[in-house]
């Protein structure tokens, strides 16, 4: 049986995924947290129908950044950009 992740951890592993170049794994662990809101919850606070949502995170589909952007919002959250460090 799986474990549950907390918000935090669910957070946390995104940031990871993200910083780490690490796409693919980022849009599963999305798909997992978008899971434990409810799609239909999440794509009501988006442009997307449940199923266009649904889709773009399959691993074979490859989203627009303006798609992900928009899960990200309708989650709140967002994507920070900064300088790297030396």
């Amino acid at each position: 049986m799986k474990k549950k992740l907390t918000e935090d951890q669910y957070l946390e592993l995104l940031n990871h995924l993200l910083l780490s170049n690490d796409f693919e794994g980022f849009k599963l662990i999305l798909r997992d947290f978008i899971k434990e809101s409810g799609y239909k919850n999440t794509s009501e606070k988006t442009p997307l129908r449940r199923e266009t949502l649904y889709s773009a995170l399959k691993p074979e589909k490859k989203p627009a950044f303006i798609t992900v952007k928009s899960i990200l919002n309708a989650l709140n959250l967002e994507i920070i950009i900064k300088k790297k460090r030396e």
